[in-house]
């Protein structure tokens, strides 16, 4: 019994609401994403520059952009939490040092609400994929004592048994 009445009281300020956003006639529009980072991105580990931008505008809903975060992993990235926006400005946001592997990055962006009397929101979603270093696949270089050319050994280093990484600094110190 108590589920019914609890379920008919949601179901009739439901009503309510719908009814009273509804009385201008309008619909409020979302902020419209102009421009955005591609759906998958892929940098290698320790490169740098690597950044995602989006352009957001809030015209089009007569209202004012307000603020956005973004969150990786679903963790808010520094200087990207609550932050103010502006019509087409673009949102620039760095990732370079996330850890290799694969990262879910989202951007939530809300407008201010004052022309309708309630604020909406305009969500991306993105995979951000950071290839680390593969010590199976390195060419190892060494600069060369006898040449003074820096050679390049394409073997694979770990399986053949030629010269371990240690070996090198043994062998050829840095001068």
């Amino acid at each position: 019994m108590i589920n019914k009445k609890i379920t008919k009281a949601i179901f009739m300020i439901s009503i309510l609401l719908y009814s009273f956003n509804n009385t201008t006639g309008s619909i409020h529009v979302p902020p419209r994403m102009n421009s955005s980072p591609p759906n998958f991105v892929s940098y290698s580990e320790g490169s740098t520059g690597n950044t995602l931008t989006w352009v957001f505008e809030a015209e089009e809903s007569n209202d004012d952009p307000a603020n956005y975060t973004v969150k990786i992993d679903d963790i808010g990235w520094l200087g990207h939490v609550n932050q103010i926006w502006a019509d087409n400005v673009p949102i620039v946001v760095n990732i370079d040092g996330l850890l290799p592997g694969t990262h879910n990055v989202e951007i939530e962006v809300w407008d201010s609400g004052t022309q309708q009397g309630f604020a909406a929101a305009t969500f991306d979603t993105l995979i951000v994929e950071v290839l680390g270093f593969d010590i199976n696949n390195a060419k190892i270089g060494f600069l060369s004592p006898v040449t003074g050319f820096v050679s390049f050994l394409g073997q694979d280093m770990v399986n053949s048994g030629l010269l371990a990484i240690d070996d090198l600094n043994a062998r050829y110190p840095t001068i």
